[in-house]
């Protein structure tokens, strides 16, 4: 039998109409729109002769729409945001002779919806700075509270903070945050003359700062179990983490304790 010619073969039963395109219904194959986002942060916490702490956020976005191929829109972002905070000495550059010490409690109120009462007079306060998974805490003792008791209590669920303040010859004071907790107690005490309040509270331990300070001000230092305390002036921007130098002595401080009265005031700065 002989080969037909491929040209005389008929393939016409092997094709069917051409639908149009705007006529096929593609909808069983919608899905919902998808998206992609990538997202990276970092931070970081320094104290060094100017310190500072911040952190940035880098983030992508893609995201986009459409039918399996036959067609599509969509659209990429790509953002970079930043943000920190620091420091700067500026008590080095200030003769001490221009310098009045002072120091105040603040209890905030922005939890009650309230403003912060700033107390100037108190008679005492200690606290305990430290990291490393131990809390701090603060004590403060606010004398002839009798006018203040009902702000005091209105703010319960705010903060205590403690600042240390240098008053200028101008007369102009500048406040700066040494240590803050949580105000966990309240407790009023009535006197014969006067009614004294003392607050406290503890807060979580914070993360170990890095840096060095040199303690000024050295009382002494002593060993104990060969680790080292020193008994110093109060130190504004120390914290915990940081190592300290103190008469040919070097070490990293792991806590840092204060005590302050109306005759007297100094820190305790340890390893551990």
């Amino acid at each position: 039998m002989s080969t037909p010619p491929v040209n005389a073969i008929d393939l016409g039963a092997l094709s069917g109409p051409t639908p149009d395109p705007s006529a096929i219904d593609l909808s069983a194959l919608d899905g919902p729109a998808n998206s992609a986002t990538l997202d990276f942060s970092a931070s970081g916490a320094g104290y060094v002769q100017d310190g500072a702490s911040g952190s940035a956020m880098l983030a992508f976005e893609a995201d986009g729409q459409g039918l399996r191929g036959f067609a599509g829109s969509g659209f990429p972002s790509l953002s970079l945001s930043a943000g920190g905070t620091g420091y700067q000495d500026w008590l080095s550059k200030i003769p001490p002779i221009q310098l009045q010490e002072v120091y105040r409690l603040v209890i905030t109120g922005a939890a009650d919806g309230l403003d912060d009462l700033h107390i100037g007079g108190i008679s005492s306060w200690q606290a305990t700075n430290q990291a490393g998974g131990r809390s701090s805490y603060v004590q403060a003792v606010i004398p002839a509270a009798e006018a203040l008791l009902p702000d005091i209590q209105a703010r319960q669920n705010g903060e205590l903070v403690i600042q240390k303040g240098y008053k200028f010859s101008t007369g102009e004071t500048r406040y700066e945050e040494i240590l803050r907790s949580r105000f966990d107690t309240l407790r009023p005490d009535r006197g014969q003359r006067a009614l004294t309040v003392t607050v406290s509270g503890y807060l979580p331990s914070t993360t170990n700062f890095s840096g060095s300070r040199t303690l000024t001000g050295i009382r002494n230092i002593s060993v104990q179990n060969a680790k080292r305390r020193v008994r110093c002036d109060i130190d504004l921007f120390l914290q915990p983490g940081m190592t300290v130098h103190a008469m040919g002595e070097s070490f990293r401080a792991a806590y840092i304790n204060y005590y302050v009265s109306q005759t007297d005031k100094f820190c305790e700065v340890g390893e551990r």
